[in-house]
């Protein structure tokens, strides 16, 4: 009889713990989420209800397991776990709706938290409060909680359909997704004249000549030659490609952002598409300035599923919600260390560069096929075998960076010379390969030191060799192997032969032609960038080759800051201006930091507001060796945040500086990197730059005195 009435007891507490759980699950997962979509609908590419029924399932399990204390045939416990659920379910009500302090801009990473911990010692002092005494009072309180649970269901139910109205996408959005549809007229090639150019990243041709040897492909590769004595011109991408395009160096005497606009709109692809060609552009680097027929950039999620995408934006939400319902020093314990909580749960596998972009060349090479009388300039940049080398040699990836050896290169290369061969293969199989220009190239070497005649060899500049195989049109028999000392800088002149007879291609060189190859190094650590010059005057494998000629200054145009505008960094931006000490060199769209401390130096008018900073960075991270960034933001000489990173995307910070610290005709911004790290030291790649962040933009926003510092809904 005993058991009896304990099961009935135990079958009663569980009645009352299922609206219980109800309520806590309700208020986080669809009240909260709820209000944080009706705020910013804007911010997701999912309608809510369509987000709210993607999830539907794990939240049913989520709420499974948490029913499951409940049949314990305790009746003392079941009863005193239905009274914890059911508290802890109103403290989340109460504690986004009346104890949400003011952060500040929530994207997950850019919260001061340690400002806030005063009111998180009150959220410990309410919520072990209200918990201690719902469990003294166990036998008065037991009795509402079915009817509380309910009242507190129904009342948000019905204010969120009120509601539900005037919220944007409710229901549905219509919303543009793209994994991998590469447009169709990427696919289409001429049946008369191509020109195919690759740029395969840090491929040097002392490597491709082995993948030649082992895998007896010199019959595949019929009316090439390949550049054994092929010069790099710069040990970066951001001044490889332009120069290759326009045909010559940056020379310090213009900015860098109008150099790089003059090789978007006067290089050679320009030229080409003034001549009739179709010109499809697939870069790594940004070319929307140049005219093109078709422009593509391969996704970052490039093989991902619509499941995912679909996951990722309820995940986002699930964030901001969870952000909202919990005490502060669980939301800094879930946040405070530099990402997303739900978000990083479910967003699944991340998927490699070089894995992504090998898979993307495979389902492009399927696709190909010669449909069109114009002629056609196909360019395609691909990163692999770039570092960080993370493939091992049966082709697969290893699940961590391998160290930057020369077996390493070899296996990261392997997969794409056997791509590059498949591609061969296809064009001949179309009818389109002897007429056509195929041009393979290294925008630069990589930091392995090549081998020659069996002995390794370190050549006088970093990244020196390049690889340069050209097929030109008409071309048939062996593959052959020239000496002439050729150079990035020869490419230009050589496609354009195809269109003006005057250039002067590679063909064009004697073996035994005495040439002096120029070369530029950048050097952004000082206040003043500067470039240094250099000649290859003989073999870029002889070490004694080099010669450094001379040292300039960048020009800058350095003008008063207008708050408000936004300073992009890389060679097309314009913030180059306003960078002071601890830069490296720069990509197209971003600039690494390469030191400890990196330095902006901004002429302002006087102003007596406040200031609200924004900017977005990517950070250098590598789990286990390198698990986060902290970047420690100072202005005119006072620290006055710390960021933390523990992610490779692109992020967005905020800072508000205070009125007083914008005194002078000058802002001199700080970010102190204590966590940036050498790759190559690490055996995270060949880089040997001191890296801490890489910044995309910054803007300065001048804030009135009545104006609040930002909502907890937005995104990162």
């Amino acid at each position: 009889m005993a058991q009896e009435n304990d099961l009935h007891r135990t079958a009663g507490a569980f009645s009352t713990l299922l609206p219980a759980l109800l309520l806590l699950l309700s208020n986080i997962f669809v009240f909260g989420t709820f209000a944080v979509y009706s705020g910013s609908p804007k911010e997701f590419e999912l309608g809510y209800l369509q987000m709210l029924g993607y999830q539907k399932w794990w939240l049913a399990a989520l709420m499974v397991l948490l029913l499951l204390p409940g049949l314990v045939r305790n009746p003392v416990f079941a009863r005193r776990y239905a009274i914890l659920i059911f508290v802890i379910g109103v403290l989340t009500w109460i504690q986004a709706n009346f104890l949400l302090w003011d952060y500040g801009v929530f994207d997950g990473r850019n919260v001061s938290w340690d400002r806030f911990d005063v009111y998180g010692w009150l959220d410990i002092v309410l919520w072990l409060g209200c918990i201690a005494a719902a469990i003294r009072f166990v036998d008065r309180i037991y009795p509402l909680v079915k009817f509380l649970s309910w009242i507190l269901i129904v009342g948000q139910a019905a204010m969120m359909a009120s509601q539900s109205e005037d919220t944007a996408g409710f229901v549905k959005k219509k919303y543009t997704y793209s994994n991998s549809s590469l447009p169709a007229p990427f696919l289409e090639l001429s049946r008369k004249q191509n020109v195919i150019h690759f740029i395969l990243d840090s491929f040097q041709t002392d490597v491709f000549l082995q993948l030649l040897n082992e895998n007896d492909a010199d019959r595949d590769f019929s009316g090439f030659t390949v550049f054994k004595d092929n010069a790099a011109a710069a040990p970066s991408t951001s001044l490889a490609v332009p120069a290759m395009f326009l045909g010559r160096l940056y020379d310090g005497s213009e900015p860098p952002s109008r150099y790089y606009a003059d090789a978007m709109t006067k290089g050679f692809q320009d030229t080409l598409y003034d001549k009739g060609y179709v010109v499809n552009l697939i870069p790594q680097l940004s070319m929307r300035l140049s005219e093109h027929s078709n422009y593509y950039e391969i996704p970052s999620n490039y093989q991902g599923t619509i499941a995912d995408f679909k996951r990722l934006n309820a995940a986002r939400l699930d964030d901001v919600a969870l952000f909202r319902n919990a005490p502060h020093f669980l939301r800094k314990k879930l946040y405070g260390g530099g990402d997303w909580f739900v978000s990083r749960l479910f967003r699944g596998d991340i998927q490699v560069r070089s894995f992504r972009e090998k898979a993307f060349l495979s389902d492009y090479i399927k696709g190909v096929r010669a449909v069109t009388a114009s002629p056609v300039y196909n360019f395609i940049h691909m990163n692999p075998p770039h570092p960080p080398y993370v493939t091992k040699a049966d082709a697969t990836y290893a699940g961590h960076i391998l160290p930057n050896t020369r077996d390493n290169y070899l296996n990261e290369s392997r997969p794409v010379f056997a791509l590059i061969r498949r591609y061969v293969a296809k064009l001949k199989s179309l009818g389109v390969y002897d007429d056509a220009m195929i041009v393979l190239q290294g925008d630069h070497g990589s930091q392995i030191d090549p081998v020659i005649d069996g002995q390794e060899v370190e050549p006088c500049l970093t990244r020196l060799p390049a690889l340069l195989a050209i097929k030109p049109p008409g071309a048939r028999g062996p593959l052959k192997i020239s000496a002439a000392p050729t150079s990035v800088l020869d490419i230009a002149p050589t496609i354009l032969k195809l269109v003006d007879k005057n250039q002067r291609s590679v063909f064009d060189l004697k073996p035994d032609s005495q040439r002096t190859r120029p070369y530029i190094y950048m050097n952004a650590k000082k206040e003043v960038t500067t470039l240094s010059f250099y000649d290859v005057d003989g073999s870029v494998y002889d070490p004694q080759s080099c010669k450094k000629v001379k040292q300039v200054a960048v020009s800058r145009q350095k003008s008063v800051y207008e708050y408000g505008t936004e300073l992009r960094f890389g060679m097309a931006g314009n913030a180059d201006a306003f960078m002071g000490v601890g830069w490296g060199s720069c990509a197209a769209v971003f600039c690494w930091t390469d030191s400890h401390v990196a330095t902006l130096v901004l002429p302002v008018e006087k102003t007596g507001s406040k200031l609200d900073m924004n900017v977005r960075l990517m950070s250098f991270v590598s789990e286990p060796k390198v698990p986060r960034q902290r970047i420690r933001v100072s202005v005119n000489g006072e620290q006055l945040g710390e960021w933390v990173s523990h992610k490779k995307s692109l992020q967005s910070f905020a800072l508000r500086i205070p009125a007083e610290r914008v005194t002078g005709h000058e802002l001199r911004i700080s970010f102190g990197l204590p966590d940036a790290v050498v790759p190559r030291a690490l055996g995270l790649g060949g880089d040997k730059r001191l890296l801490g962040v890489a910044l995309v933009s910054l803007r300065l926003r001048a804030v009135d005195d009545d104006e609040g510092s930002g909502s907890d809904g937005g995104g990162g």
